[in-house]
């Protein structure tokens, strides 16, 4: 029992969780369904929107001022999405090239129209090719087969159109001109031009507005004209409805010419339905008929003799002539086979000749029956004949047809149902009902079961807007992608805030937000500046959500609440602590603090000013130190003298009293650089001297008394001693300095003042050192002949050391062998083994050499 238990709460478990799956599923699809399955006219409140559909109806009925009711029709084809071609059965887009029909105005893709018509005429052809050439009726009388008369025809009117009124070309819909462009300020496949075709009204006027789809609309145009019975005077009136009619009686005579018209004004009379004594045709008898019923038959033989005198018409009472005599003209058997010549109409004649008929029946066999007045007997020969579908034969009467019991197991058209007739060879089409659910989810197809999908829903459906006052119909099943019609009256929702509603017209959906400001006081003697917030879209969630598995959403709650009003933002003056700024604040953020700045304010010491941030003062147009100011802690700040770079070693003092010296040690090297020097700051650099007096004192400190280490341009050593600035008495160098000639062979000594006089850069060489250059290039030849000898003996030793071990091809001179006769076969026996021992061992060494 225990185990039993733990299968039923798993059981419960598992049934607790689908049928709280399910639960979540459906509310997810109705959470889907109330989002996407909104109609687009909620994203139609778009400015752009509105100004682009305007435009395009505004463009189109400029020059049309007549009935609503055709305008209306017409402004139905504006949405694409709401044209299906009956062909593909998909939306006719604005960009797809199409086919409009002339009776239907209906549009068709233009490469499914012209398939369609090619293939409708394949078929007739197909079938016309089929049929038999021609065939005989039971007269006997050959009948040829018809002519083919090639058609196709609309898919929706059937209108038939001719072979060569396949479309070929995309045009707009006035036929004016080819492959419209789509543009955005025009209807889709229309050129923007004026229609001008010819008005369905029985005038002479033609279409005023634009390039559009469907019929065109009745005539504006107005013309003066009298009613339909021309009693009424002439009248005003617009050219659609030039046949109007008066309220009087017609009062004129019906073409019995007994009685009068009582209709209302016409233009013609309907034929009289008033009763009359009319005698019949031969005058014998009388009868109260209709007025227009010109005579009648009393149906009895009329007796009037003929034009032969003998005989009597046998007709019954009629209105035409007798005619002549039946007897007096050339006569036969009925089977054709004797031919009498004309006799007298009193004269008889037996009309049956008594022999066999043999008349050729339709089966192709010969009628066996005497002569005989009619058609021939069905052919009751019997002969060797196949059943209807051909599985079985029988001797069987030629005029009856053999039907075998075996049925037909073959697909319908429709692919879905057999066909279960007997003995069949064509399966008839499908005449069940379809049944299928359509795409508009509302009606079911009512067409006989076919294959494929069904045609769109054919049913209207009415679209209204919010107020009801505005409304159009549309095809099922297209209401979610249709927009809502737009309607011109106002909207009468009461508003839900404390102000008026702002005039708009009837939409879809909740009114637009209260964009008005809200200007309700607040706390702070001021009105409120934000947009009005008394009735609020907000979105609730539960925090403490934990869901159950992925397929579990969280469900957000909608509700509309008053929000407290927003913190003030009325611009107030507000002045920092320390006077510094005067800002502009909202009054939520007015409050008194600092700026950040620093104060600013002279201090005590009379050189330095308060740099405390922005603070608390006594009295904010006071620049002098205050109460809450810092003290001054900074070293003197006071201008040292000229080239001093040492701070003043008091603290900050009052102006009138002088700095101390600067007595600091300033440690540097020499102007040549070779010792340091030590000297103090102030023995230098002191107040009130010139420039001059500076750079002696300086140099006087500066200057080590031993000889300049500088080098001059020329690269000597300087003649003086250390000094400042650049070494002098460069030009009067006149060092010894030894130049080489260009092959620096020789070396000659010259001053350096001449060096740079003439610009000497070599000496001139001498006979000496063309010997040296004759020297060189001859020991440089000899030891270029040594190498190249040396390369050779190395050569040629290579080589021989290469043929020591390779060797020349040896060629061996071929022994004559004497042949000598056989003297005893011991001497052959002894031959033979040595010759294979010989070839064992090759191929040994062979084998060897190789492994």
């Amino acid at each position: 029992m225990p185990p039993i238990k733990e299968k039923t709460s798993k059981n419960t478990n598992k049934k607790n969780n689908n049928a709280k799956f399910e639960e979540i599923q459906k509310k997810n699809q109705e959470i889907l369904k109330e989002r996407f399955g909104k109609r687009i006219s909620e994203s139609s409140d778009d400015e752009d929107g509105n100004k682009v559909e305007k435009s395009k109806i505004e463009s189109l009925f400029k020059n049309y001022q007549g009935n609503e009711s055709d305008v209306a029709r017409i402004q139905q084809y504006f949405d694409g999405e709401n044209l299906d071609c009956l062909i593909c059965i998909r939306s006719v887009k604005a960009n797809d090239k199409i086919w409009n029909c002339g009776t239907c105005y209906l549009s068709f893709h233009l490469l499914c129209i012209q398939r369609w018509a090619n293939d409708s005429m394949n078929l007739k052809r197909l079938w016309h090719d089929n049929q038999p050439v021609g065939y005989y009726d039971n007269q006997g009388t050959y009948i040829k087969k018809k002519e083919l008369k090639l058609f196709w025809d609309c898919p929706n009117c059937r209108t038939e159109y001719k072979e060569d009124e396949i479309p070929r070309h995309y045009f707009c819909y006035c036929q004016k001109e080819i492959d419209p462009p789509n543009q955005e300020w025009l209807i889709p496949h229309s050129c923007g031009m004026v229609c001008q075709k010819p008005l369905p009204d029985l005038c002479s006027h033609k279409c005023t507005i634009l390039c559009h789809p469907g019929k065109c609309p009745s005539c504006p145009q107005t013309i003066q004209v009298s009613c339909k019975c021309k009693k009424s005077p002439l009248k005003t009136i617009r050219c659609s409805q030039q046949f109007w009619t008066c309220s009087e009686k017609c009062d004129k005579k019906l073409s019995c010419g007994i009685h009068k018209c009582e209709g209302i004004c016409h233009e013609e009379c309907p034929p009289c339905k008033e009763k009359s004594i009319k005698r019949c045709f031969c005058g014998q008898k009388t009868k109260e008929i209709k007025c227009e019923q010109e005579a009648w038959s009393c149906d009895k033989i009329c007796k009037k003799p003929l034009s032969c005198g003998n005989h009597f018409c046998e007709k019954k009472c009629h209105g035409n002539e007798c005619g002549q005599c039946p007897f007096g003209f050339e006569r036969s058997c009925f089977c054709g086979k004797q031919i009498f010549e004309v006799l007298n109409c009193n004269e008889q004649q037996l009309d049956s000749c008594g022999d066999t008929c043999l008349k050729q029946l339709p089966c192709g066999h010969q009628c066996f029956s005497r002569c005989h007045k009619g058609e021939c007997d069905p052919c009751m020969e019997h002969i060797e004949k196949k059943c209807r579908c051909g599985s079985m034969s029988k001797v069987f009467t030629c005029s009856k047809e053999l039907l075998c019991e075996t049925k037909c197991n073959r697909q319908k058209a429709c692919k879905k149902h057999s066909c279960k007739a007997r003995c069949c060879v064509d399966c008839l089409p499908c005449n069940l009902v379809c049944g299928k659910m359509l795409t508009c989810g509302k009606h079911k197809c009512e067409a006989l079961c076919h294959s494929g999908n069904c045609y769109p829903c054919n049913e209207k459906q009415k679209i209204s807007c919010r107020c009801g006052s505005t409304s159009i119909f549309i095809r099922c099943g297209k209401a979610s992608k249709h927009k809502t019609p737009k309607c011109k009256e106002l909207c009468k929702i009461s508003s839900k805030c404390h102000h008026e509603p702002l005039p708009h017209h009837c939409h879809i959906g909740n009114c637009p937000g209260c964009k008005q400001i809200c200007n309700e006081p607040l706390s702070c003697e001021h009105k409120c500046l934000y947009e009005c917030h008394d009735y609020v879209k907000i979105i609730v969630k539960d925090k403490n959500f934990v869901p159950a598995g992925p397929w579990d959403v969280q469900e957000q709650r909608i509700e509309y609440k008053k929000l407290p009003h927003a913190p003030c933002k009325t611009q107030v003056e507000v002045t920092c602590l320390g006077g510094h700024e005067t800002v502009m604040l909202n009054c939520s953020n007015a409050r008194v603090s600092s700026c950040g700045r620093i104060c600013g304010r002279m201090l005590s010491c009379g050189n330095h000013k308060c740099q405390k941030a922005c603070h608390e003062v006594s009295d904010l147009n006071n620049e002098l130190r205050d109460e809450n100011c810092e003290d001054c802690e900074l070293p003197c700040m006071k201008e040292r003298p000229k080239g001093c770079t040492h701070q003043c070693s008091r603290s900050c003092h009052d102006s009138t009293k002088p700095c101390k010296k600067c007595v600091v040690q300033i440690k540097s090297k020499c102007f040549c650089g070779l010792t340091e020097v030590y000297y103090r700051c102030c023995d230098v650099y002191k107040r009130d001297i010139d420039d001059a007096t500076r750079q002696n004192l300086l140099e006087k400190y500066r200057c080590c008394g031993a000889r300049c280490i500088k080098l001059y341009p020329c690269g000597h050593q300087c003649t003086m001693n250390c000094h400042y600035g650049e070494c002098q008495g460069a030009e009067n160098c006149k060092k010894k300095v030894k130049l080489l000639c260009s092959c620096k062979n020789r070396r000659v000594e010259f001053s350096c003042d001449k060096i740079r006089a003439e610009n000497i850069t070599f000496a001139n060489c001498n006979e000496d050192c063309d010997e040296k250059k004759r020297l060189l290039d001859e020991e440089k030849q000899k030891k270029l002949e040594k190498q190249r000898a040396i390369e050779e003996e190395k050569n040629r030793r290579e080589l021989e050391e290469y043929e020591k071990k390779i060797g020349p091809k040896k060629y061996k001179e071929r022994k004559q062998r004497v042949v000598e006769e056989k003297k005893s076969n011991f001497k052959m026996i002894i031959g033979i083994s040595t010759a294979i021992i010989l070839i064992i061992a090759i191929l040994l060494y062979f084998m060897l050499y190789k492994i």
